[in-house]
C-alpha cells in the first residue's frame, strides 16, 4: 500500500530516539542512519493506522517483513513510535512456545524497551514468560489508566503499558480477564500479532462454510477477539512473512486486514532470490539414496551428512583463522519426528567423535589422510562458490582441529527443554525439527542439511522452514544448503511468487478489500492450509479469449462498471481502427489498465477468469515494464442488442459477432476490447451495459496463476 493512503503523521519523539541511540551503541545497527531508515518506514507504516488521538476506533493492519530479516526491530520501533503519539497500551502476542516467547520477550524486547537509565518515566512491562496469571497486574493498569485519562496528570508521568502474552489460548484468556472491566474507552492501544499467520486464525472456517454453521471459531481466535473486544480504541497489526493466509481469510473475519505495509530489509539481508536465483551453487540437491521416509531413517550417516557437516567446519574454521568473531551454526532438519531427530543427533555426535580420533592420529596414519582429503574436498566446494576471498587450505589444517573441540551439539524439539546456550562455544549444531521452523532464529547459520519433503505442499509452512534466510551477505560464501530436491524445487517457485506478492501489495492503493487476490504460484503448491479458508483457492488456465458472459448481474454492478469504463476511455486517445472503421482504437500502457480496470466487477464463472487474467497482466508489467496493449472500442461505443439466455441466468447468449469481432486484436500485445450492449431479458431491458473481452499475445507463456473470489466486505 502506498503512502497516498496515509490519513496523519506520526512524528518521532523521545522514546523513538532513545531506542536508536540504544540500536547503534550496542551495536545492534551500524550506524544512526540505518535507524532513521526504520523510523522512516515505521512512520509511514503508522500512518496507515488508526490515529491514537481523538474518536474510539479498530482498525487491522497486515505488515510483511522477510524471513529472518528484523521483524522485532521493526515491532519494538512501532511500538516506541505509537508511544510517541499517544498510545498508551502496547500488547505483543509473542510465539506460540516458551522458547519463542522467551527469546522475542526477554532477549529483544525487554532489552530494546529498557534503554532509559531513568526507569521511571519508561515502560511498565508485563508478561508471562515465568507465569500466565497476570491477575496480580490489575491495580498496576487500574492506576496506569486513571493517570492516562486525568488532565492533571503532566504527560511525562503517563508511563506507558507493555504486555507480552504468548499467543496460546490459556495466556490469552489471562489477558481478557485481567482487561475485563477495566475503563479502557478513550485509551489508545496497539496489539502487534507476531507470526500472525499462526495460531490466532480461525481453524473451523472452511467447517463452518461447508455446513457447519453451529460450529464455533477455534478456541485461539475466540481469545483474540474477546481481548480485542476490550479495546475500542486498537490498531491490530498482524506481523508475518508469510501473508498468504491473513490475505485469503473471509474478508469478513475480524483479522481480515484493512491495509497491508511491505518491510524493506536492512542493507546485507539473503532471502531466496540470493541463493536459489543468483547463486545456486550454493544449493545441493540430496541425491535419492539419501532420502527417507518419516521414521524409518537410515541405519547409517549419509554420505551427504558427512559432506555438509565438513563443510560446515571448513567455515568455521575461516572464521577462526580471520578472527572474525561471531558465532557459526548447522542446522540439522531431518523430519518432524523426533525419533528421527535422535537417530541424526547419534550420527552428528558419532562423526564428531570419530573425525576428533582421526586428528589426533600421526599425520602420515591413513585415517588421518584420508579425512584430511575429505576435508579438502570440502575446502574446494566452499572455495568454489566464487563468493569469499578464503585462506588456503594449509591454513586451515591445524584450526581444525581445535574447530572440532569446540562444537557444541544441541537436539532442539519438544522433549528437549533446553535453550542453545551460544555463549558457550564459537561453533554449534542444531538438529531438531519443527521447533526449529517458524520464528526460531539461528544464529550464524551456514549450513542447512534438510532432508525433509514438501509434505502437504503449503507454501507459506515451507518458506518458514527458510532460517536459513538472513542477514548474511558478509559471509554467503560460507553458507550451503542441502535439500530434498521437492523443498529446492519449491523454494526456487516460491521466489517468483514472494515476489509477485510483495509488489501487488506495494503497488496497490486503497483498501485491501478491493485487491484482486491473484498471484503466481505454481500449481502444485497450495497457498496455505486450506481450513482457515473459507473461500476455495482455484487454479484458472488462460484460453485464447477471456469474454465476459455475465456483464448484467446486479443493476449496482451495470452502475459500477459503466462508471469504471467511462473513466478508463476519457484516458485515452482513440483513432480510427485501420483493420475495421467501425471500430476505434487506443494505445495505453498495461500498468494504466491494471490502475483503471481495478473496480471493475465480474461476475459468476466469469470472475475466476477475470482474477486470473489480472494475475497474467501484472506478471507481464512486472517483468516488463513499459509494455503497452492495444484498446479496442467496439463500434465507438454504439449499443448492441443481445439476448439474455434462458437457460442461465444473467448470462447473454453471445457476446462476439463472429469473426468480425475476433479478427479484432493485435497478436503482439494484450488486447482489450470493449463493447456497449442492449440486453433483452424476459422481463426487462438492460440498457448501455458494458462488457469486455482480453487476449493474450501470441506465445504468452502463461504462469501458473491461483484465485480466490470473496464477497467485498462491507
Amino acid at each position: 500500500m502506498t503512502d497516498e493512503t496515509n490519513h496523519w503523521g506520526p512524528v518521532c519523539g523521545d522514546t523513538t530516539r532513545a531506542l536508536g541511540e540504544y540500536l547503534v551503541r550496542e551495536g545492534e545497527l551500524p550506524e544512526p542512519a540505518a535507524f532513521e531508515r526504520i523510523v522512516e518506514e515505521s512512520v509511514r507504516l503508522l500512518g496507515n493506522c488508526g490515529p491514537f488521538q481523538g474518536e474510539d476506533q479498530v482498525t487491522t493492519g497486515l505488515v510483511l517483513g522477510y524471513v529472518q530479516s528484523g521483524k522485532t526491530m521493526s515491532m519494538t520501533t512501532v511500538a516506541s513510535l505509537a508511544r510517541d503519539n499517544g498510545c498508551r497500551l502496547v500488547v505483543l502476542l509473542a510465539g506460540t512456545t516458551t522458547n519463542l516467547l522467551k527469546q522475542t520477550a526477554r532477549e529483544r524486547v525487554r532489552p530494546y524497551l529498557l534503554n532509559r537509565p531513568d526507569q521511571r518515566r519508561g515502560w511498565i512491562l508485563i508478561d508471562t514468560v515465568e507465569s500466565r496469571d497476570l491477575s496480580s497486574y490489575s491495580s498496576i493498569l487500574r492506576d496506569r489508566i486513571r493517570d492516562w485519562l486525568s488532565s492533571d496528570v503532566p504527560e511525562r508521568r503517563k508511563r506507558p503499558v507493555f504486555i507480552t502474552v504468548m499467543k496460546n489460548h490459556s495466556h490469552l484468556k489471562q489477558l481478557s480477564q485481567l482487561l475485563n472491566g477495566l475503563p479502557m474507552k478513550g485509551v489508545p492501544c496497539l496489539v502487534l500479532d507476531d507470526e500472525a499467520d499462526q495460531a490466532g486464525l480461525d481453524t473451523n472456517a472452511s467447517k463452518r462454510a461447508a455446513g457447519q454453521s453451529s460450529l464455533e471459531a477455534s478456541t485461539t481466535h475466540q481469545r483474540i477477539a474477546a481481548i480485542r473486544a476490550e479495546l475500542p480504541h486498537h490498531t491490530y497489526l498482524q506481523y508475518t512473512a508469510t501473508p498468504q493466509a491473513p490475505l485469503l481469510i473471509s474478508l469478513t473475519d475480524m483479522l481480515s486486514p484493512d491495509f497491508a505495509h511491505v518491510l524493506t530489509p536492512g542493507a546485507g539481508y539473503t532471502g531466496g532470490r540470493a541463493f536459489f536465483v543468483e547463486n545456486p551453487r550454493l544449493v545441493v540437491e540430496l541425491p535419492p539414496g539419501d532420502l527417507f521416509n518419516p521414521n524409518s531413517p537410515p541405519s547409517t550417516p549419509p554420505d551427504s551428512l558427512q559432506h555438509a557437516m565438513q563443510d560446515f567446519l571448513i567455515g568455521a574454521a575461516v572464521v577462526a583463522v580471520r578472527n572474525s568473531g561471531g558465532v557459526r551454526s548447522m542446522l540439522v532438519h531431518p523430519s518432524q519426528r523426533k525419533d528421527d531427530h535422535q537417530t541424526f543427533l547419534r550420527f552428528v555426535n558419532n562423526l564428531l567423535t570419530s573425525w576428533k580420533d582421526q586428528l589426533r592420529l600421526p599425520q602420515t596414519d591413513p585415517s588421518h589422510v584420508a579425512l584430511m582429503e575429505d576435508l579438502g574436498s570440502a575446502y574446494e566446494r566452499v572455495a568454489g562458490s566464487g563468493l569469499s576471498d578464503i585462506p588456503p587450505f594449509e591454513d586451515l589444517r591445524d584450526e581444525l582441529r581445535w574447530v572440532l573441540k569446540d562444537v557444541r551439539v544441541w537436539r532442539v524439539n519438544s522433549e528437549d527443554g533446553r535453550e542453545v546456550d551460544w555463549g558457550a562455544a564459537p561453533s554449534h549444531i542444531l538438529v531438531g525439527g519443527d521447533k526449529l521452523n517458524r520464528g526460531y532464529t539461528v544464529k550464524g547459520l551456514t549450513v542447512t542439511y534438510m532432508p525433509r519433503n514438501p509434505g502437504g505442499w503449503n507454501s507459506d509452512t515451507i518458506q518458514q522452514r527458510a532460517r536459513f534466510f538472513g542477514y548474511k551477505q558478509s559471509y554467503l560464501g560460507l553458507c550451503r544448503l542441502y535439500l530434498h530436491p521437492d523443498i529446492a524445487d519449491a523454494y526456487r517457485e516460491y521466489v517468483e511468487h514472494e515476489e509477485d506478492i510483495r509488489t501487488q501489495l506495494r503497488d496497490h492503493r486503497g483498501p485491501l478489500n478491493k485487491w484482486k487476490r491473484a498471484f503466481l504460484l505454481n500449481h502444485r503448491l497450495r497457498p496455505t492450509r486450506s481450513n482457515v479458508l473459507s473461500t476455495d483457492v482455484l487454479k484458472p488456465k488462460v484460453g485464447e479469449w477471456f469474454r465476459q458472459n455475465y456483464p448484467h448481474a446486479t443493476p449496482e454492478a451495470i452502475r459500477n462498471n459503466r462508471q469504471t469504463i467511462d473513466q478508463f476511455l476519457n484516458s485515452l486517445n482513440f483513432r480510427q481502427s485501420t483493420k475495421n472503421e467501425r471500430h476505434q482504437e487506443a494505445d495505453t500502457p498495461l500498468e494504466a489498465l491494471l490502475r483503471h480496470l481495478v473496480d471493475y466487477q465480474c461476475f459468476g464463472p466469469d470472475s475466476v477468469k477475470w482474477t486470473g487474467l489480472w494475475g497474467w497482466i501484472s506478471g507481464l508489467v512486472a517483468s516488463r515494464p513499459g509494455t503497452e496493449c492495444q484498446v479496442i472500442y467496439i463500434q465507438g461505443g454504439r449499443q448492441r442488442e443481445r439476448q439474455e439466455d434462458t437457460k442461465h441466468i444473467r448470462r447473454i447468449n453471445q457476446l462476439f459477432e463472429g469473426r468480425t469481432d475476433t479478427s479484432m486484436r493485435d497478436n503482439a500485445r494484450v488486447t482489450l476490447q470493449i463493447h456497449r450492449l442492449n440486453i433483452r431479458g424476459a422481463d426487462t431491458t438492460y440498457e448501455d451495459v458494458p462488457a469486455i473481452a482480453i487476449r493474450m499475445p501470441d506465445g504468452f507463456q502463461a504462469a501458473d496463476v491461483q484465485v480466490q473470489i470473496q464477497p467485498i466486505k462491507s
